[in-house]
């Protein structure tokens, strides 16, 4: 539950950051809403895709340690075969910054496409 929540203000905080008004601090769309579990969201920026012992959505903040550190909802249908040179690794530890489209189904986050940032 804490992932749903933090993916869910992780994507009212990227949304609310762009407006269509002229008039500044005055929104012209509704505020955004938490994506239902099965339709499928596009992450409006890079994020980072951490893997220690399984893959994760960095939702929150990330240490800039050497791996960095970070936690955030399991990842489903993420394949590191998939994205050759386009992460970084240290040991065991992998990661790297992705444009993501997937959706949330509660507990994970299932990637339907993702291309390095």
């Amino acid at each position: 539950m804490r992932y749903a929540v933090a993916l869910a203000a992780l994507l009212l905080a990227l949304t609310a950051c762009s407006s269509d008004s002229d008039e500044p601090g005055r929104a012209t769309d509704p505020a955004p809403q938490e994506p239902a579990a099965d339709e499928p969201t596009r992450i409006p920026t890079p994020v980072i895709v951490m893997d220690v012992d399984r893959p994760e959505l960095c939702t929150g903040p990330v240490a800039e340690s050497f791996p960095p550190q970070c936690s955030g909802p399991p990842i489903r249908e993420w394949r590191w075969a998939d994205h050759q040179g386009d992460y970084e690794q240290v040991g065991k530890v992998r990661w790297g910054a992705f444009l993501i489209d997937g959706y949330f189904d509660g507990d994970e986050f299932v990637v339907t496409n993702a291309v390095p940032a």
